[in-house]
């Protein structure tokens, strides 16, 4: 009984085993096993995205720079532009031309106020020769034919000296060609416009001066424009090589030093009697250190080109009290500081006698007196009846002396620097007075 009971519960047991057995294992044949992730493709999936993000940006920004880049081209061209109409050039560019032209114009193309009085303007390297159609027709081209012989020498179609013709076209110099009347009405004109104190004037003509229309041998007299178109260029030669050439009183120079030997001492007013041995000796009063200088420096010059030699004019002559050195060998001999200036320094100052008769030439010794070159314009047909030059009278009550040659009023200086002759008038001073004596200083 017993051992059939033990059988019996042993039976039982191997039956729930073998059930929990099954239950356990029951649902094992259906399930897949879980596969194992790739790795490596997983890795370059995400390498590939971030290439592409990253083109995208640097395509993106690609655009961007390029955008960025048109945008300050076109602000930079604007600034340009605006700048360029903002500011015009004060005065035209010279580009040398060969064989070289006058060219004349009926208006200045850049300085307004000059129109109003004034309808002839001859370009000349830059610098104009400004006058009025009621001056004795062809006056004007034989200045500018001076100026261009001054400014060019050895007539080889350059100017001799690029700094000297630089001050004078930066500084507004232009050469009047009028009349008394035309002169008044210019600077009673222009008061309060651009011209009173930026237009600059070293000298002017007149229809009455000396005129060797085709040069001094050739008339056999002499010819203002000599000198009053080289006061004018001589501005130049100041202003662009002080230490050589500089007209102060205060501030020595080459030529300061020669002045004051030839004078005899150095002296800022006129002296009324100079020392004896003085062989330069101008006597108006009225003309201080910086006039002294520019009356000296002319007169050397023209020693030194041969434009005072008694067989060709009668400007000069020996024991003539205000300047007797007639001649080139005369200056060496007597001035030898000024001469050794004037030839041993190295400047491309005039060696020819001006003749009015400019023209581009290999040969400048066959190139000085060629026919006055037709211009390329002409302004307006010249009135039949121009007006009268007043004659020459003092000015009374001004204290001013009247001088044959040299009488500069306060407008024929620099803007914005003081005379020649008064330390304390420029143009716009000028401009008052004659406004207030309704009348000019004589030349």
């Amino acid at each position: 009984m017993f051992t059939f009971l033990r059988h019996t519960a042993v039976f039982v047991l191997g039956c729930v085993l073998v059930a929990v057995a099954l239950t356990a294992c029951g649902d094992a044949p259906d399930s897949a096993p879980e596969p194992t992730p790739d790795i490596e493709a997983t890795v370059q999936a995400r390498l590939n995205e971030e290439r592409s993000t990253e083109a995208t940006i640097e395509a993106k920004a690609q655009v961007m720079a390029k955008a960025m880049v048109a945008k300050a081209q076109a602000m930079a061209k604007a600034m340009v532009d605006a700048t360029a109409q903002a500011v015009p050039t004060a005065t035209p560019i010279y580009t040398p031309s060969k064989p070289y032209v006058f060219e004349v114009l009926d208006k200045h193309p850049t300085i307004e106020c000059l129109n109003e009085n004034m309808d002839v303007f001859i370009n000349v390297f830059g610098l104009y020769v400004i006058s009025n159609q009621l001056s004795e027709p062809g006056r004007a081209m034989h200045t500018a034919n001076i100026l261009a012989e001054y400014i060019d020498n050895d007539m080889n179609g350059a100017p001799d000296d690029d700094a000297v013709l630089n001050h004078l076209i930066e500084q507004n110099y232009v050469v009047p060609v009028w009349t008394m009347d035309i002169r008044k009405q210019f600077w009673e004109d222009a008061r309060g416009t651009f011209c009173e104190d930026n237009i600059s004037m070293a000298a002017s003509l007149y229809d009455d001066d000396d005129w060797a229309i085709g040069g001094i041998k050739y008339t056999g007299t002499f010819d203002a424009n000599l000198e009053e178109v080289w006061h004018v260029v001589s501005r130049g030669w100041y202003a662009a090589y002080p230490e050589y050439f500089g007209n102060s009183f205060d501030t020595e120079s080459i030529l300061t030093q020669a002045m004051d030997i030839a004078r005899g001492g150095k002296f800022y007013d006129t002296p009324s009697e100079y020392p004896a041995g003085a062989w330069y000796k101008y006597s108006d009063e009225s003309c201080t250190y910086s006039c002294q200088i520019s009356e000296y420096f002319y007169w050397a010059i023209m020693a030194n080109i041969g434009a005072l030699d008694t067989s060709i004019t009668n400007k000069c002559y020996p024991g003539k009290s205000e300047w007797s050195i007639c001649t080139k060998s005369e200056l060496e001999a007597k001035d030898k500081k000024i001469y050794d200036l004037l030839n041993n320094k190295g400047f491309n100052l005039p060696t020819n006698i001006p003749t009015g008769g400019y023209k581009i030439s290999s040969d400048p010794a066959t190139a000085s007196t060629p026919p006055t070159p037709t211009p390329t314009r002409i302004a307006t047909s010249v009135p039949q009846t121009p007006t009268p030059t007043p004659t020459s009278t003092p000015v009374s009550g001004t204290g001013q002396t009247v001088r044959t040659l040299w009488q500069e009023p306060p407008e024929y200086f620099e803007p914005g620097k003081t005379d020649n002759c008064d330390p304390n008038i420029r143009s716009s001073g000028l401009t008052a007075w004659v406004l207030a004596n309704d009348e000019l200083p004589v030349d």
